[in-house]
């Protein structure tokens, strides 16, 4: 009867209080979140080592970006509870959790909101005390504003929590879209913000109009080379504080409206009687805010865009701009002496520049050319393209593998040997999506700001997990098809005996066939020269030989896999129709029974597996024919090979081998998916995951061991079949 809306009150599923409008806005905050806080990071670094800039300058900026970053990582914690719940109509945060995540929020939040004010006011010290400034550093000033910062914002804070639990809520909503904060102190926070922004641009009018005129003055009126320099610092500053001022009075004034109207739209539902509430609520979600209240909810948007501008502001001034490229451009690491000659840096400028377009004239770059590149050409947009969408399947595969995990740990009436099976394919396609970012990551750092984080030994060591955690997914449908012939062919006494070992020797020799794997690899890798260099995660630390024979390897044992499952099909399917006269106990038939239930998951398992091996072993395959082609084409011919196969093969940056990492991920997420539709894991799926379902409470509270968890298996089984028979 009721339709949702933000402020509507009814009985509405975990999965409806977040709109499509709301998962999108999710979706693109997060991205944007992982650039601000690898933007700010970036620039602590760089304010760090940033010497020259004046020291308390340096503070307030430096709280600035301490505090951006710390606001996007809360805007995780805010945000990751509600895409779950969009997705898999499940809570997973509490309102103590949330209400720690949002108040810190907002700690982090009110910091940046202060910096304008800040900053104007240490400049209006330094441009008064021009003449002492520099001599007597007045250090204690950058950490007394700062200190005064961080309390305001943290005073605004104390007594925002104070009026809300004051305040009843109105409607209830899920943990993380409770707004803690009262009307009140939203319009308190909105007037001190205005009113020391509006401070702010009096004083930062006064100071531009005091610098210029000393400036111009400077030839008489000052007298130390000290109070020169001073002065021609405060100039400086103010072409920085130019670009400042409008991000922050933009961002701000859109801020102060959006906040405006939230409270207004809260203080307005809080103050109408219940009895009209319900035709004033849909009014604004029809016409003001949405369904989602997603018009309010964009001010996460335009805070997290006004971060990555502000970084780009700051990063004009001459100081921070000359170290930035210092320390992330690798074509100015070397440090140069200075020099007043401006005709020596024009000649040296004019060599750095003529030797580029003869390197470039000779080699153009593709992943198997050798020439002097810098660090961002290596990685080309194809595969920083790749590299976002993997990221982004490679968190779906993470959420979707440890949910699957929880479901395998507590489906206690799945038999436990192919519960251990899965449960280790799952941590498996987990492990490997996680070891996925520690290589991907310094790869787009690499394209973005030409600069290299990463290490040979970090690189060599993350490929190598990479590299077991592939090579146990890979070997996962063998391993199924083997654990199922063994139940199928010993369905006499496979319930009664358990013969629970077998699980864990059958995942022990997975890991160890992946482990022997990389062991063999990586022995074969030091006898092996590289024919050309590359980035440290871009090295392939394989050869060919091992590829091929783990794409051999691999290939027999599907081979296997199919010829078992046919058999044990045929098999199973013969015993079920001759069950009346061949099958003389109730285990025997219960065992065969579930044996060709297991048939139907194995179906779409075997469809997955195959086809994704398949393509994976074309890839694999290619990729390890080109090396192989490229070691043993002599240097002289290599040039003219490599830029016909980046060309008409794989691509400059070998894309074609890389879209391998996107059918990897995808075919671990489609493998929860199968794997879900057996109706054991389907129910405790439903039972976990979907707010209707009711959990059942299990009447043993104790520790089962293997037997009494078999005999409650068995007793199960044994009701559902009367039921059955009686039917």
């Amino acid at each position: 009867m009721v339709e949702y809306n933000r402020f509507s009150v009814g009985n509405f599923t975990v999965q409806e209080q977040v709109t499509t409008g709301n998962f999108v806005i999710y979706l693109i905050e997060l991205i944007l979140c992982f650039f601000v806080v690898l933007a700010n990071f970036m620039f602590l670094i760089v304010l760090f080592k940033a010497e020259l800039l004046h020291r308390n300058l340096r503070i307030i900026l430096f709280s600035t970006c301490l505090a951006n970053a710390l606001y996007a990582t809360s805007r995780y914690f805010i945000t990751i509870p509600l895409i779950i719940a969009y997705l898999f109509n499940s809570e997973i945060s509490s309102v103590t959790f949330c209400w720690a995540a949002k108040s810190f929020h907002h700690l982090v939040l009110g910091v940046p909101g202060l910096t304008f004010f800040f900053v104007i006011l240490e400049r209006c010290i330094a441009s008064y005390h021009y003449q002492t400034y520099e001599k007597h550093s007045f250090y204690q000033s950058g950490y007394l504003l700062v200190t005064l910062q961080w309390l305001t914002s943290l005073f605004i804070v104390v007594i925002n929590q104070v009026d809300v639990a004051n305040q009843p809520r109105p409607y209830s909503r899920l943990p993380c879209q409770i707004e803690y904060s009262t009307s009140r102190c939203l319009f308190f926070a909105i007037g001190l913000f205005t009113g020391l922004n509006i401070i702010a641009c009096i004083l930062f009018w006064k100071m531009t109009k005091f610098n210029r005129k000393l400036y111009k003055q400077r030839s008489w009126k000052l007298k130390t080379l000290s109070e020169t320099f001073q002065v021609s610092e405060n100039v400086k500053s103010i072409k920085i504080l130019n670009p400042l001022l409008i991000v922050v009075l933009i961002s701000n004034l859109i801020a102060m409206f959006i906040v405006g109207l939230q409270a207004t739209l809260y203080l307005l539902v809080r103050e109408t009687p219940e009895a009209e509430r319900a035709a004033l609520t849909k009014q604004l979600s029809i016409q003001i805010v949405g369904r989602g209240s997603e018009a309010s909810q964009s001010y996460d948007i335009v805070s997290a865009i006004s971060k990555l501008v502000f970084c780009y502001a700051i990063r004009s001034h001459p100081i921070l701009n000359r170290k930035w490229c210092q320390i992330f451009s690798a074509g100015r690491k070397s440090s140069v002496a200075p020099s007043f000659a401006a005709k020596d840096r024009n000649e040296e400028s004019d060599i750095h520049f003529d030797s580029l377009k003869l390197i470039y004239k000779m080699v153009e770059y593709n992943r198997f050319s050798v020439g002097n590149f810098t660090v961002q050409e290596q990685v080309t947009t194809g595969n920083f393209v790749i590299y976002l969408i993997e990221l982004i399947l490679c968190f779906f595969v993470v959420l979707a593998n440890f949910m699957f995990l929880i479901v395998l740990f507590k489906a206690e009436l799945l038999h436990r040997n192919l519960r251990i099976i899965l449960f280790s394919t799952c941590l498996a396609n987990a492990l490997y999506a996680i070891s996925r970012y520690f290589i991907t990551i310094p790869l787009i750092i690499a394209y973005l700001f030409n600069f290299e984080i990463s290490s040979v030994t970090f690189c060599w060591a993350a490929k190598s997990f990479h590299h077991l955690f592939l090579g146990v997914t890979s070997f996962t449908f063998f391993f199924v098809i083997l654990e199922r012939c063994i139940a199928s062919y010993y369905y006499k006494t496979y319930e009664k005996n358990s013969f629970y070992q077998c699980g864990f020797l059958l995942v022990g020799i997975q890991w160890s066939i992946s482990l022997f794997l990389c062991v063999l690899n990586q022995v074969d890798v030091f006898n092996q020269p590289r024919p050309y260099t590359r980035l440290p995660c871009q090295i392939e630390y394989t050869t060919s030989r091992c590829l091929f024979f783990a794409i051999g390897l691999n290939l027999i044992l599907n081979l296997i896999a199919v010829i078992l499952f046919l058999r044990m099909t045929k098999f199973n399917i013969t015993l079920y129709k001759q069950r009346n006269f061949k099958l003389q106990t109730l285990s025997e038939t219960f065992q065969v029974s579930e044996n060709v239930k297991s048939i139907k998951i194995l179906n779409p398992l075997l469809i997955v597996v195959l086809i994704s091996n398949l393509i994976a072993l074309f890839i694999i395959g290619l990729q390890a024919t080109l090396y192989l082609l490229v070691r043993e084409t002599p240097e002289a011919e290599r040039a003219e090979l490599t830029k016909q196969l980046s060309i008409q093969i794989v691509g400059r940056g070998s894309e074609a081998s890389q879209s391998y990492d996107i059918v990897s991920a995808i075919s671990k997420l489609i493998f929860c998916y199968v794997i879900r539709s057996h109706p054991i894991l389907y129910r405790k799926w439903q039972q976990i995951f979907s707010k209707g379902s009711v959990s059942v409470v299990p009447v043993v509270k104790k520790e089962l061991n293997p037997k009494e968890e078999s005999d409650i298996y068995f007793d199960s089984l044994k009701d559902m079949w009367e039921m059955r028979t009686k039917l």
